[in-house]
This record gives C-alpha cells, sequence and structure tokens, in this order.
C-alpha cells in the first residue's frame, strides 16, 4: 500500500500528458492553458534557459524529488 501515491502519480501524470497530444488544441481560450504541448514545453525551456539554475522550478522540482525520496529510502 506505500506505493499508491507514487503510481498514482504516474498515471495520472501519464494521462494528462496523453489525453493532451491525442486531442486537438482547442480555440476555448479558458481550457487553453490546462493543454500540454510541445511547443508550450519547447517555448518555456527557452524562456528558462536564460535563468540561474537555482531559481528554475524544473531543477527545484527534481531537487526536492530527491530529497523526498532520500528521506523516505531512509526512514522505511
Amino acid at each position: 500500500m506505500s506505493h499508491a501515491a507514487p503510481i498514482l502519480l504516474t498515471v495520472s501524470t501519464l494521462a494528462l500528458v496523453v489525453a493532451s497530444l491525442c486531442f486537438p488544441a482547442s480555440d476555448r481560450p479558458d481550457i487553453d492553458g490546462l493543454m500540454w504541448t510541445r511547443t508550450r514545453w519547447h517555448a518555456e525551456a527557452a524562456a528558462l534557459a536564460a535563468t540561474p539554475w537555482w531559481q528554475n522550478y524544473r531543477i527545484q522540482s527534481m531537487v526536492l524529488l530527491l530529497i523526498t525520496a532520500a528521506i523516505v529510502i531512509t526512514f522505511r
């Protein structure tokens, strides 16, 4: 049962990405920000390239994930 949260996170993330890739972009501006596209990913990556590594939220997320994993493994 201790693996339920990571499994659910993985499944829901995959569902979000697959659904965003399978269905065409909508003309509705109210849901436009909810759709994941490669164009949006690359544009954001280009914008983040100019920021220092400690201000990049993607790197911060990975560091937080690694720290959390280390704590969970340590106190297992």
